[in-house]
């Protein structure tokens, strides 16, 4: 199971690195960061369901800066 854990968080850090912070939410809420998970995981044990049960926000990302509004 450990192997399973190690492989799950890898893959959380490396889509957090890849994305911003409202793409990553978005494919957390919706399930593709699950169905990243399961894709991997399955060859290690066969699993049936991968769900994310909670999120928490460690640090918060860097603000883009907003662009004036053309009137």
């Amino acid at each position: 199971m450990m192997a399973i854990r190690e492989m799950m968080v890898d893959i959380v850090k490396k889509r957090a690195s890849e994305t911003d912070f409202e793409t990553f939410m978005q494919e957390a809420i919706l399930g593709r960061l699950s169905a990243a998970i399961y894709r991997q995981a399955k060859f290690i044990y066969p699993l049936r369901r991968v769900e994310i049960r909670k999120t928490q926000v460690e640090a918060m990302p860097a603000a883009a800066p907003v662009a004036p509004a053309a009137a």
